[in-house]
């Protein structure tokens, strides 16, 4: 996991869905490349397609209607403000930070091999038995025991670990109650995958991206 997050440049796949109790389901589908400050992240967040790009110290969106884009078809240069209302609510690596701590206080056992990315990587698995042991706890915003996942009814965690000694892919799957109100539940899936460690990736600014003029209003 910590040569995964020390990478400089990856290519990287990335959905979770969660649904709890009476609130919206919430959906992030994201595919994207890194390379150290620059970035290109295409994703879906619930209704709502967008594209981001941080290339040469320079952001640009596309798509993201709910922050203020005029449309949707085109690339548009946009402010530190603007673009930070672009990112995804959940950076693939920055959820991985998060879980690497927590993931290993979960008992992992051999549980196939498999290909992936060209290589032979061995499959870790594991049974949580609490929230603390699944690294969601941030990105679910719960503590362990409270809220739709401060019980664990099943859950299971899978480590991809190939030839390079890189975690390539993870994948969470839970599903838990509310142990004080147990009508109240919840289910989270995650799968994380991230490849082309070795790679040369190369982002560049979007052709024809129009400057982003911000309106102010009038007293």
């Amino acid at each position: 996991m910590k040569k995964a997050l020390g990478a400089p440049a990856y290519r990287v796949t990335f959905q979770f869905a969660v649904k709890q109790g009476n609130a919206p389901d919430f959906l992030l589908d994201l595919q994207g490349e890194v390379n150290g400050d620059d970035l290109h992240y295409s994703y879906r967040l619930g209704t709502e397609q967008i594209e981001l790009i941080t290339a040469r110290g320079q952001s640009y969106a596309k798509g993201a209607r709910s922050i203020g884009l005029p449309t949707t078809a085109k690339w548009y240069v946009t402010p530190p403000d603007v673009a930070d209302a672009a990112r995804p609510p959940f950076s693939p690596v920055d959820v991985l930070a998060d879980s690497a701590g927590q993931l290993s206080a979960a008992v992992y056992q051999p549980f196939a091999r498999e290909s992936l990315d060209g290589q032979d990587c061995q499959v870790w698995r594991a049974v949580p038995k609490s929230l603390d042991e699944t690294g969601l706890g941030n990105a679910l915003g719960q503590s362990q025991d409270a809220g739709a996942f401060g019980a664990i009814d099943q859950g299971e965690i899978k480590l991809w670990v190939c030839d390079d000694a890189t975690l390539h892919q993870l994948s969470i799957d839970i599903a838990g109650h509310n142990p004080r109100q147990a009508i109240e539940k919840g289910t989270a899936k995650l799968l994380l995958h991230i490849w082309g460690f070795d790679t040369p990736i190369q982002i560049n600014p979007p052709a024809g991206a129009e400057p982003l003029r911000v309106g102010t209003p009038k007293p």
